[in-house]
């Protein structure tokens, strides 16, 4: 028998809530009340999934120089 082919995992283009505030280090309380007003969501049923490019333009948007 061969051996099976190893393919890399698809890049995840969507996170659900839990992988978002993995990603960004926050607690959901904190996502829920500051970063899920201002990123657009897509809902599967009872489901939320946030684009990984909604994560990134939020962090772009809310990003500061530090002096």
């Amino acid at each position: 028998m061969s051996a099976p082919i190893a393919r890399p995992d698809p890049p995840r283009l969507a996170l659900n809530v839990a992988e978002s505030c993995a990603a960004l280090g926050i607690s959901a309380d904190t996502f829920t009340a500051n970063v899920l007003p201002g990123i657009r969501t897509v809902r599967l049923g009872r489901r939320i999934v946030i684009p990984v490019s909604e994560l990134q333009r939020w962090l772009d948007e809310h990003g500061e120089a530090l002096p």
